[in-house]
């Protein structure tokens, strides 16, 4: 048996960044990188989008992304 998990992040092109590390993808999670700037983008605040609190790949997410911890309370 083998298990596949894929999922794609997708930023605006106008926040300048590419290629994020998976600590990078963390930090934006859990709220410390709040701006593109500090990873090498553009001056412009983070604003996460994600599935609703329900969905079972949201849960996927923070359980092989986030190492179970849930997203920062402001993420839409």
């Amino acid at each position: 048996m083998a298990a596949f998990s894929l999922f794609s992040l997708v930023a605006n092109k106008e926040a300048g960044v590419q290629d994020l590390s998976l600590d990078q993808i963390r930090q934006l999670y859990d709220g410390r990188i709040t701006n593109w700037s500090e990873i090498g983008g553009a001056d412009m605040p983070v604003r996460l989008v994600s599935r609703a609190p329900d969905s079972g790949t949201r849960r996927t997410f923070q359980q092989q992304l986030l190492d179970g911890r849930r997203e920062r309370e402001q993420l839409r």
